[in-house]
């Protein structure tokens, strides 16, 4: 075999997920942290005087909102969807003899919220109708299918001894923060109906960034946790 054909393989190997569990917890996992939450931080840093209580997460991928740091979020965005997609596959691999089908829905939730994110990063808000709406359909698969692949293999390790600790905190973190995020926002919409002067823990883009905080955490959880099967 030549070097062309060794390196091409090692690639399809590593986008299929087919890496040992000691190459995701001391390399991928930590690496894919650190990506998003540098790239994160400095279109955060960038965007002029953001407020995460007050202003939308997407706020800062904007590209006439955040001049000068909305390309760092979209190449923040696009390497955390590629190391999705290679996770996805790696959970596939390590899942399938325990969860069965199970683990195929959980997975095909984690693929959609890769392509989900690398379209989010690739393809910047806008103000024509076009990119507002190809925006809305990228967020909701990236971090839909991020939610909905967390919570699929949440319910599932809560039947297990073995998981239940863990997914408990999973739970938590995931169904705790989205029960808030629902009971602030139905108590703002009776309480608050015509204002937007609204006491800060009742905003919208707070809950959406602990949401955001809580599900990725609870993806963590899951990615540090899996069974050997190397």
């Amino acid at each position: 075999m030549n070097d062309g054909n060794l390196a091409k393989d090692k690639i399809i190997e590593f986008l299929t997920g087919k890496y040992s569990g000691d190459f995701l917890k001391k390399r991928l996992g930590p690496l894919s942290i650190i990506i998003f939450a540098v790239f994160i931080g400095i279109s955060w840093v960038l965007y002029p005087d953001y407020n995460w209580t007050q202003m939308d997460i997407s706020y800062l991928g904007h590209p006439e909102k955040n001049i000068d740091g909305w390309f760092f979020w979209g190449i923040g965005l696009v390497l955390t969807g590629i190391i999705m997609f290679t996770i996805a596959g790696h959970i596939n691999h390590r899942l399938s003899d325990i969860f069965g089908i199970h683990t195929k829905i959980g997975t095909l939730f984690f693929y959609l919220s890769a392509i989900g994110m690398i379209l989010l990063g690739a393809i910047p808000q806008g103000q024509e109708d076009i990119l507002k709406n190809l925006h809305i359909v990228h967020a909701v698969l990236a971090f839909g299918g991020l939610y909905l692949g967390t919570w699929t293999f949440c319910i599932h390790m809560l039947k297990k001894e073995e998981f239940r600790k863990k997914a408990i905190i999973m739970a938590l973190l995931v169904f705790g923060i989205s029960a808030g995020l629902v009971l602030t926002q139905i108590i703002r919409i009776l309480a608050f109906p015509s204002r937007t002067d609204v006491p800060w823990i009742l905003d919208f883009s707070l809950w959406e960034w602990l949401l955001l905080f809580g599900i990725f955490g609870a993806f963590i959880i899951l990615l540090f946790n899996l069974p050997k099967k190397d």
